[in-house]
């Protein structure tokens, strides 16, 4: 240091009252002092404008859940039939959204389906919620091992014949597809056995030798829950 500064060894002797020259140091502290007042600020302006940049920050994508999603797809078979009760359409969309947990856009597309194929089929529409209820939860991309597809679990290979004519490549999975064809079959077992609802289910699902007939059980159980809720349900608005 003495060799870079011994050039100005003057400043040692010059007298603080008749020249205050700055020292090395605080010209050092003040240079400091100023580039961190500058780093500051722009640290305070990008925080408050954001990186400068020309695109804009991308928006995050949220992908439906597979309910809602095949649910509102346009169906590939068309049903025809009065137009349901809406008062009925929304007890029972309000009851089946909340007690398995679908969404309410979803479960009151299946609900107005299951009453037009009903009616189209001339079979209780509250069956038909009730198997699908059973079947699938109301899952319209179910999938058993047995190759049971659909809201109600139709198997296509043995129930092809009961698709539309104008839909023999249809997707059992399409769930207007596959209501149509699950409430035929279910017509159809019933008319077999006699007119027998418990019979019926029980070949509707593969076990008509259950002599406890566990399946029917619950299909019935829960045709009778909802039964009793639209009761009470109306009930309370007279």
């Amino acid at each position: 240091m003495a060799n870079v500064f011994g050039g100005f060894s003057w400043l040692r002797h010059a007298s603080y009252a008749s020249f205050q020259a700055p020292s090395l140091t605080s010209v050092l502290a003040l240079m400091l002092s100023m580039v961190a007042l500058v780093v500051s600020l722009q640290s305070r302006n990008a925080m408050v404008t954001g990186p400068a940049t020309d695109d804009p920050a991308p928006v995050p994508q949220f992908v439906a859940d597979p309910v809602a999603v095949v649910a509102t797809a346009t169906p590939e078979a068309e049903v025809h039939g009065p137009a349901p009760d809406h008062r009925k359409i929304r007890a029972m969309s309000d009851y089946l959204g909340k007690r398995y947990f679908v969404s309410t856009e979803a479960i009151q597309r299946l609900v107005e389906m299951a009453f037009a194929i009903g009616h189209e089929v001339n079979l209780d529409p509250l069956l038909i919620l009730a198997v699908m209820a059973v079947e699938s939860r109301f899952n319209p991309i179910a999938e058993s091992g047995a190759g049971a597809q659909g809201l109600m679990q139709v198997i296509p290979k043995y129930h092809a014949d009961k698709l539309p004519d104008s839909q023999t490549d249809a997707s059992f999975l399409n769930p207007s597809v596959n209501v149509l064809v699950g409430a035929k079959v279910l017509k159809d077992y019933i008319g077999r056995s006699g007119g027998n609802l418990q019979t019926g289910l029980q070949m509707y699902n593969g076990s008509p030798w259950d002599s406890t007939a566990q399946y029917a059980s619950k299909v019935i159980a829960e045709k009778e829950r909802l039964r009793q809720i639209l009761t009470r349900r109306f009930r309370a608005s007279n």
